[in-house]
């Protein structure tokens, strides 16, 4: 309801919101203590300033398609938000994944790349996971044929995995050539739940997925 009454969005009192929770079924009988919205608030500007002091910004579903990429409002349970280090407009430009085996063959890192150049060439925005073998491979490649590449993390943006790899991610975030995002909290560490979670938002941002 707020959302499609911007305006209102700007102006909402506590107890507006309050009413509006209240005709969610779902919400009935859930509400904070004002402690415990002080405690979130309180968690939220301290993750903000933290993001700040870290150089990374901050998109969520509420900012709209200036900032906000549509085509990932089309995948399953989109993220609330996206914290980024690099450049955010990147997330809006036309994109293309590539993904596959953390064990490739030699031939098949010769293939991601060169596709990746290819397809950087052509205008479009690299998109993969940061993980070895064939992720690693398609970012360096748009990397070095010039394009810009988005790596989607299985952890938070302050805990780049594999470690080994955060050259590559430095180099994505920091040279204009794309941006490392993650939908997690700050200080998160991948588990096995957390990479499915991050393979949506490389599909959802992704005009098609490549498998090598």
């Amino acid at each position: 309801a707020l959302l499609g009454a911007p305006d209102e969005l700007e102006t909402a009192s506590q107890e507006r919101l309050d009413q509006l929770l209240s005709a969610v079924s779902s919400a009935r009988g859930k509400r904070l203590s004002q402690a415990e919205r002080d405690s979130a608030l309180e968690k939220a500007d301290n993750e903000v300033a933290e993001l700040n002091s870290l150089g990374a910004s901050l998109v969520t579903m509420f900012d709209g398609p200036e900032t906000y990429p549509g085509r990932l409002l089309e995948c399953y349970r989109p993220p609330l938000f996206l914290q980024i280090l690099g450049d955010a407009t990147v997330l809006l430009r036309d994109c293309i994944a590539i993904v596959g085996s953390r064990k490739p063959t030699p031939e098949g890192v010769r293939a991601a790349s060169d596709l990746a150049g290819q397809l950087a060439a052509a205008g479009l925005v690299v998109v993969s996971g940061l993980a070895y073998g064939i992720d690693k491979a398609a970012h360096v490649g748009c990397l070095d044929a010039g394009g810009q590449t988005i790596a989607v993390l299985g952890s938070s943006v302050d805990e780049i995995y594999p470690a080994i790899h955060g050259p590559i991610a430095w180099t994505i975030a920091g040279s204009g050539g794309g941006a490392v995002i993650s939908e997690f909290h700050l200080h998160t560490q991948p588990t096995v739940y957390t990479f499915p979670q991050r393979n949506r938002v490389i599909s959802g941002l992704s005009l098609g997925v490549l498998v090598v």
